[in-house]
């Protein structure tokens, strides 16, 4: 079969391109060398990412390692979970089904793996009961959010190829026709709600992943659609692959974007190697070879991360990595995922990650992995970031260092250039507050704008969490960055005993200074912060230097004390004329704001008269 479908993509190459027709009479679209026609039939199944190989080497590998047999365990027992719930509901929270998508997907899968592992018949009812169910919807939500038509895409495609054998002929039926009119009609008449074949985030990964897993599953009920839905779905990803991880491996959007984006890359990938052979190159993407040791340095002290962007700080479980371990055979990716597993934080993760990571396991030797090489990463692109971590214990003796800089006007992005996450002694010294409620802030601002606007007069950054002055960084004059500037690094530092990034943030400052060159570094026990700021010849600057912190600030005579778990820690400013005044401001924003329960404060003020250049050394280092 496989050499099969080589010399037909061989051939289909040297052939040149055929003209295909839909079963929709829109748009026919040329047939390319990886379609699937004549090769998937309804004896292939089990197909999509486990085939029934790869179902018995799961079986072996639970048999013969405790971590991955607990992963099955917790597999199984979500399945059982599910057993017990009521029937699945659609109730859109906002505009949004994707609450009741994930649900079904979490459901589905996993009661199609405990069916296919343990050959009770219990656990196929209850996924065709819940299968059923969501495809008598009257839709799934795909004109107002289509993410919520990905995820169930891939919930009743998984259903449909791992329970063939077992679902009823209705069932089937009723699978093929809510995946042709709620999913493929509207990607053919374009009724969707975001153009995600064009986009470069995480609604192209996501989208076209969730509909790669029912185009493949349910091919040939309809082979011209799933042909199609195949054909502009590699072509699509392709695109944004181009740029995604380009050219270090750092996701744009952060921590918990690249958890959701990157866990439906692998679906799509394992999915086209299962049924045609290959990930057609999707794979060869610039840094995605280099991702997963991004997400790795991303990791940080106290079970943290570094969480730019509209991502929370707690670290999670990434099911991905092991796809990338198994894929690019570096065993090191999983050397805090092991970790997880043992502190339980699989017990309470997404099972509709987990087929990717199962596969991927029972092919790789847990007894290979080890700690990372690296303790110093850096990567441009569209957010370019600096990672420095001191030891890779994620313990209190490990001192982490995340800068960025990039730009304001990415997906998901805040107003965070020249920001900063520290930690040390058992304490997160500067903080970044995180992601804001998407559904409070879009019903507060639903006649006022779109919180999801990045034009420098949006109402997003009205809101608490977004803007520049609770980040870490830089704020004059009262005014708002600039988030159409991009800042890239003017210097990466990695020296013994010094290590860091420099950028120029006057670009982003909006004319108000001529010249805010930030410098920050750890030296040992001691983070270092520079301004080098020049005011214009007929312009003062009313600067704000803002440290987001977990650490309870008090203002000192000439410096702030920051208490932290296990030590103090003092943070004074040198080096300047000018003189500055120590601040702590709330963290408390409009009613529309989370609380911040834990966050404070702290910086410095300073008014820098007009035509004056002047020096600012912030130090962060422990005070007994």
């Amino acid at each position: 079969m496989k050499m099969k479908r080589i010399l037909a993509y061989l051939a289909a190459v040297l052939a040149g391109t055929l003209l295909m027709h839909s079963c929709y009479k829109a748009d026919p679209v040329p047939q390319k060398p990886y379609s699937a026609e004549n090769e998937l039939t309804a004896a292939d199944h089990p197909r999509v990412i486990m085939n029934e190989n790869d179902k018995d080497s799961i079986l072996v590998a639970v048999n013969k390692d405790a971590r991955i047999a607990k992963l099955h365990d917790w597999f199984i027992s979500r399945a059982d979970y599910s057993l017990g719930l009521n029937d699945l509901a659609r109730v859109l929270e906002g505009k949004r089904l994707l609450a009741v998508s994930r649900d079904a997907a979490n459901r589905i899968i996993s009661c199609a793996y405990a069916w296919r592992m343990t050959g009770n018949d219990k656990y196929l009812e209850r996924a065709e009961r819940d299968v059923l169910t969501v495809c008598a919807f009257s839709d799934w939500n795909g004109s107002n959010h289509f993410l919520d038509v990905a995820e169930m895409c891939y919930a009743v495609g998984i259903a449909y190829d791992w329970m063939y054998d077992g679902l009823s002929q209705k069932c089937k039926t009723a699978i093929v026709n809510a995946v042709r009119h709620f999913a493929f009609e509207l990607v053919f008449r374009k009724k969707y709600s975001q153009n995600f074949y064009e986009n470069s985030n995480n609604w192209n990964q996501v989208c076209i992943g969730g509909l790669m897993v029912a185009a493949l599953a349910i091919y040939e009920e309809c082979p011209e659609d799933a042909d199609r839905i195949i054909t502009m779905g590699i072509d699509g990803n392709r695109s944004a692959m181009e740029s995604i991880y380009s050219p270090d491996g750092n996701y744009p959007e952060g921590y918990g974007y690249w958890d959701y984006g990157t866990s439906y890359e692998a679906v799509l990938m394992m999915s086209l190697e299962s049924c045609l052979g290959s990930d057609k190159g999707l794979g060869n993407a610039p840094g995605f070879d280099k991702t997963g040791r991004w997400m790795v340095n991303m990791e940080a002290p106290l079970r943290l991360n570094f969480n730019y962007s509209d991502n929370p700080s707690p670290s999670t479980f990434q099911s991905t990595l092991w796809y990338l371990a198994w894929k690019f055979n570096d065993p090191s990716l999983l050397y805090f995922e092991l970790q997880k597993v043992e502190w339980g934080m699989y017990n309470v993760a997404a099972v509709r990650d987990f087929p990717t990571m199962m596969v991927a396991a029972s092919r790789m030797d847990l007894r290979s992995v080890h700690a990372p090489a690296e303790t110093f990463w850096t990567g441009g692109g569209k957010n370019p970031l600096v990672l420095v971590h001191e030891d890779w214990s994620l313990s209190t003796s490990d001192k982490f260092l995340g800068i960025k800089a990039g730009a304001g006007n990415r997906s998901h992005a805040h107003l965070d250039v020249g920001s900063f996450v520290y930690d040390a002694y058992g304490t997160r010294w500067s903080a970044d507050l995180g992601s804001e409620g998407y559904y409070g802030a879009e019903t507060y601002f639903a006649s006022q704008g779109s919180i999801w606007s990045m034009e420098q007069n949006s109402v997003r950054w009205q809101i608490f969490r977004y803007n520049n002055f609770n980040h870490s960084t830089l704020t004059v004059n009262d005014m708002l960055h600039n988030p159409g500037v991009k800042v890239d690094f003017a210097e990466v530092i990695d020296e013994p005993g010094r290590k860091g990034a420099s950028m120029e943030l006057s670009p982003i400052l909006r004319g108000s200074v001529q010249k805010a060159f930030r410098t920050i570094t750890l030296e040992g026990e001691v983070l270092v912060v520079k301004d080098e700021i020049s005011t214009f010849g007929n312009l003062d600057a009313k600067v704000r230097w803002t440290m987001v912190t977990m650490g309870e600030p008090e203002i000192k005579d000439g410096y702030v004390l920051l208490k932290g778990a296990s030590k103090n820690m003092k943070l004074s400013v040198g080096g300047n004329i000018t003189p500055v005044t120590y601040k702590i401001w709330s963290t408390r924003g409009a009613e529309y704001d989370s609380p911040n329960n834990g966050y404070y404060e702290t910086g410095y003020e300073v008014d820098i008269p007009a035509g004056r250049k002047d020096s600012f050394e912030v130090r962060l280092e422990p005070i007994s």
